[in-house]
């Protein structure tokens, strides 16, 4: 998904978005010096992954913060926690389930203007 990211960043930030792409390769060990600073800087992070996010890396994070308490907004962009029903490449997959980076790019900026994602 980092290749995704950079292009959701590249459209976001044709609306006056500011975006840093991080790349976090594992979940365990979680970067938490990383997410530390990151955190004192930015008010909402957006995961984006390819497979369920209650599992997750988002989840992980979600539950650094809390544990740390530190108040900083985690939207999870991944599969719904379901059986996958339909089959197809990836890139058709990404297109269904709103992974891909003009879906995401367009729910990030809705959500930082404060309009409801359907």
């Amino acid at each position: 998904m980092l290749s995704t990211a950079v292009k959701v960043s590249e459209i976001v930030e044709k609306y006056d978005i500011k975006s840093t792409v991080i790349s976090m390769h594992t979940i365990k060990p979680l970067d938490e010096g990383l997410l530390k600073i990151i955190t004192n800087k930015i008010k909402d992070i957006f995961v984006l992954e390819e497979h369920i996010s209650s599992a997750g890396l988002g989840s992980r994070i979600a539950y650094f913060l809390n544990k740390e308490n530190i108040s900083t907004n985690v939207h999870f962009f991944g599969f719904p926690d379901e059986f996958i029903k339909i089959n197809g490449k990836q890139e058709f997959l990404r297109k269904i389930y709103g992974l891909d980076a003009n879906s995401i790019a367009q729910k990030i900026i809705m959500e930082l203007r404060g309009e409801k994602i359907i």
